[in-house]
């Protein structure tokens, strides 16, 4: 492996120099965990804009695509072609509903409209897919930090709120705070260690796995959100059904179109011979969407309905109605 050239070096020093006196000097400023996460909603919106580009324009945008389109395809670029388009919805439709609903955690909201098995079965997925992640941006450290610490701050807030304060509920928020702290420290070892593991594949490897992670762990959660925005009919049940299939569809296909063993030997973990999943693994992330939905909302068709909260659900911009 060649060593870094010395302004590499230069470079790399110099923005973790700055970020760590930016944040030592502004950490005496954060008391409280909603300083700590929101800055108390402080921020104005062209930092907000800035900070959401730094988040989707990271070191695989620089590095990595380049990388793999060189030496391969551009087929790991298609999904940010999205990107735009599913931003303007989410500014537009998303960010006013969860404003209205929801506190810290995204995953929230999946509580409220589908009870607890609902949000850990998402969040544990996004934790699962963030380690994965910021493991490949400090693979690829000399333009990552700006986009590593939005995962670290993200990574902690979801530790927080779905996972410690309900283990440790009515404490002070004092003791928030410093649990807050030491998350996003273990989460960053952690994300070193999973670095270490991409440095063994070289290259030409990081991008595929990263991205085969994410369409596994995705998991059916957009599946979870359109069907909790746009159908009143879906119930908890029904989810929860869903959500069972989608984990048994998910493992099913990773188990017989994964190959392990040394080269040449490989055999697959589970080999069902032409019922083996033989698409893209990239396409999992799609697939496991629509099982979700389909499975849903057919289940939930066997159980009463139950009218859910009129503010867990899709109303228009002048709020005169709902979508079923």
């Amino acid at each position: 492996m060649r060593s870094l050239h010395p302004i590499d070096l230069f470079i790399i020093i110099l923005v973790l120099g700055a970020t760590l006196y930016l944040g030592l000097r502004f950490a005496r400023k954060q008391a409280t965990t909603e300083q700590f996460f929101l800055s108390k909603g402080n921020f104005p919106g062209w930092a907000l804009g800035m900070s959401l580009l730094s988040t989707l324009i990271s070191s695989v945008t620089f590095l990595g695509y380049p990388a793999q389109g060189f030496t391969s395809n551009w087929l790991l670029l298609v999904q940010g072609l999205m990107v735009p388009i599913v931003l303007v919805f989410a500014i537009g439709y998303i960010v006013p509903l969860y404003r209205r609903t929801i506190g810290l955690s995204t995953y929230e909201y999946f509580e409220k409209r589908f009870g607890p098995f609902a949000r850990y079965y998402s969040s544990s997925s996004f934790v699962l897919r963030q380690f994965a992640g910021m493991g490949t941006v400090l693979f690829l450290i000399a333009a990552a930090i700006c986009s590593l610490s939005a995962d670290l701050n993200s990574m902690a807030a979801v530790g927080i709120e779905d996972y410690y304060k309900q283990f440790r509920k009515g404490k002070a928020d004092g003791e928030y705070l410093r649990a807050s702290k030491i998350f996003v420290f273990v989460s960053g070892l952690l994300s070193m260690g999973v670095a270490a593991i991409y440095l063994r594949a070289g290259n030409e490897g990081v991008l595929g796995i990263i991205f085969t992670v994410y369409a596994i762990f995705s998991g059916g959660i957009v599946g979870i959100f359109l069907l909790g925005l746009f159908s009143r009919r879906v119930n908890t049940k029904g989810i929860n059904i869903g959500i069972v299939a989608c984990i048994l569809f998910t493992s099913y296909a990773f188990l017989t179109s994964t190959p392990v063993g040394l080269p040449g030997e490989e055999r697959l973990l589970l080999d069902l011979g032409s019922l083996n999943f033989t698409h893209h693994k990239l396409m999992l992330g799609v697939y496991s969407h629509l099982v979700l939905m389909v499975v849903g909302y057919v289940s939930s068709l066997f159980f009463p309905f139950v009218p859910p909260d009129e503010n867990l659900v899709y109303v228009n911009r002048k709020g005169k109605g709902q979508k079923q």
